[in-house]
C-alpha cells in the first residue's frame, strides 16, 4: 500500500524555504510499514494545485497534502481541491467553532480573515488540528483518500501524529510494534560512520538503520518492527551494541541527547565553565 505527498506554496518552488514536512510525513509513514510511492512540490495557483490531485500514481490510495489552508487570498487549496472533485465551497460550522474555540483563549477577538480558514469543500470529514486555527480535511475520491493539513511545520507535523498515522494503521490493517533508539556521533563525518558500519548491521523489514546529518554531528536512528516487542527490543539492542563497537568515543549520546546538553551535564560534573571573548588587533 502507498502513499504519495504532495506540498504547497510558491515559497517551496522559489527556494526561500526549504520543505520540512514531506520528509517528516514520509518518515512516520515508512516507519508503519507502507511505502511512499512519490513526493511533490507545487505553487499556490488553483490550476497547478488541480492538475497535481489529478495525476496521483495509479496504485496510490493515500495521498497526503500540505499547505495553502491559511487566511491569506493566496491560500487557495480549499478551493482548488472543491474544483477537483466537483464539490461547492461552504462554511464548515464545525471547522469555524474549532477556530472560535481557540480564539476564546485570547484577549483579541478573531480577525474576519479567519473565517476563511473554514470555508472548505462540502462533505469532507475534517482533520483536528491541535496546533493552530487551520482544521485540515479529509476527502474520499475514486476509492482514494485525500488528507489535506496546513503548511505550518508545527501543524502539519502534530496532526500527522495524532490523525494521520493512526488512520493509516487502521486502514492498513498494522498490528505491529514500531520502537527506536537514536544515538548521537560527533567527529565523525556522515562518510566515515557509513564506512565502519558498512556491512556490519542486517537491515530488513524488521529493521533499519537511517543516517541523519545535523552539521557538526551525525544522528543515527535504528528502527525496529515485529509483532513481538520483546524480540523487536532485542534486535534494537544488538544494533546499537554493533555502533557502539565499531564508533566507540565518537558516540557522545545513546539516549538521543543534544550536544549542548551533554556538554552542560560534564562541566556541570566536572565543575567547569566555558567563556567566550574577543580581542581586537590592529
Amino acid at each position: 500500500m502507498s502513499v504519495e505527498i504532495i506540498t504547497i506554496g510558491n515559497e517551496l518552488l522559489s527556494g526561500s524555504t526549504v520543505d520540512t514536512n514531506a520528509p517528516f510525513i514520509a518518515a512516520a509513514v515508512i516507519e508503519i510499514g507502507l511505502a511512499v510511492s512519490r513526493m511533490s512540490s507545487v505553487g499556490d495557483a488553483p490550476e497547478d494545485i488541480i492538475n497535481a490531485l489529478k495525476s496521483v500514481l495509479p496504485g496510490t490510495k493515500y495521498i497526503i497534502v500540505t499547505g495553502g489552508l491559511g487566511p491569506t487570498d493566496d491560500d487557495r487549496t480549499a478551493e482548488a481541491a472543491a474544483r477537483a472533485f466537483g464539490r461547492t465551497v461552504e462554511l464548515n460550522q464545525e471547522a469555524l467553532a474549532a477556530i472560535e474555540k481557540r480564539f476564546a483563549g485570547y484577549a483579541s477577538k478573531m480577525p474576519f480573515p479567519s473565517q476563511r480558514q473554514a470555508m472548505l469543500p462540502s462533505g469532507v470529514e475534517l482533520i483536528p488540528n491541535p496546533r493552530g486555527t487551520a482544521s485540515g480535511f479529509l476527502i474520499e475520491n475514486a476509492g482514494r483518500e485525500f488528507m489535506f493539513m496546513p503548511g505550518v511545520p508545527s501543524e502539519a507535523e502534530a496532526m500527522t501524529e495524532s490523525f494521520i498515522i493512526l488512520r493509516l494503521k487502521v486502514k492498513s490493517g498494522f498490528k505491529q510494534v514500531i520502537l527506536s533508539k537514536s544515538l548521537r556521533v560527533f567527529g565523525l563525518w556522515e562518510s566515515a560512520v557509513q564506512e565502519r558500519l558498512d556491512g556490519q548491521i542486517q537491515e530488513g523489514p524488521g529493521l533499519c538503520l537511517a543516517y541523519l546529518p545535523q552539521f557538526p554531528e551525525v544522528r543515527l536512528k535504528i528502527t525496529g518492527m515485529g509483532e513481538d516487542e520483546k524480540k523487536v527490543r532485542q534486535e534494537i539492542e544488538r544494533a546499537a551494541a554493533i555502533i557502539h563497537e565499531r564508533l566507540g568515543e565518537y558516540i557522545y549520546s545513546a539516549n538521543d541527547e543534544p550536544l549542548e546538553l551533554v556538554t552542560g551535564r560534564l562541566l556541570k560534573k566536572k565543575k567547569a565553565t566555558v567563556g567566550a571573548g574577543c580581542s581586537n588587533h590592529t
